[in-house]
């Protein structure tokens, strides 16, 4: 009963008020609390923070105790933890157990069995492009999704990007705000 979601979506323009906010109090060029506007997770809508309030006190959710739970199958929910312990050499980011995104339930559970932080997984997936072998990967029960990843070159001029996507099969594609797609079929949904 003490547990909420403290931040959730955030604006572009509520990031930049805290991004500015941030520079003002330290006078530093960049903020180690805040990404720029633009680039901040939580303008995505799949981001949030989770929180404890007990008795008018707001405390950072550490994931001990009973509230390990929810660390231990967030994933089958299709969520991760966003900033784990020992992976900020790849988030740039210290650990923040409070921190969670949603992913989707393969890709989720993907990460948790293989102890993946986000840009662990994204990297790994990029290794997988349409022309090339694709991966393979299961969810919680078993099944099986095809994941590929498709580049699209951000100097292109071209504002529309020409995607290669299965007919007869359901499928999800996400964009990396960066450079290109992950597509991620479900091989269970159509017929070969």
């Amino acid at each position: 009963s003490d547990l909420l979601i403290r931040e959730g979506y955030v604006t572009k323009e509520t990031q930049k008020k805290l991004y500015e906010a941030d520079l003002q109090r330290t006078g530093g060029n960049s903020s180690d609390l805040y990404a720029m506007p633009g680039c901040s997770e939580f303008e995505s809508g799949y981001t949030f923070e989770l929180s404890l309030y007990t008795d008018g006190v707001f405390q950072d959710f550490t994931g001990e105790g009973d509230y390990e739970w929810i660390l231990r199958n967030c994933a089958e929910y299709g969520f991760i933890q966003r900033y784990p312990e020992g992976k900020s050499e790849f988030t740039h980011v210290s650990d923040r157990p409070w921190v969670f995104r949603y992913v989707g339930t393969p890709h989720a559970w993907y990460m948790y069995k293989n102890k993946y932080c986000l840009e662990e997984y994204t990297d790994l997936l990029e290794l997988h492009p349409y022309e090339s072998e694709h991966a393979i990967i299961n969810d919680q029960f078993g099944k099986e999704y095809e994941v590929y990843y498709i580049s699209v070159d951000p100097e292109d001029p071209e504002t529309e990007a020409v995607l290669p996507l299965p007919i007869g099969y359901q499928y999800t594609c996400t964009g990396n705000n960066k450079h290109g797609f992950y597509v991620t079929v479900d091989l269970e949904s159509g017929s070969s």
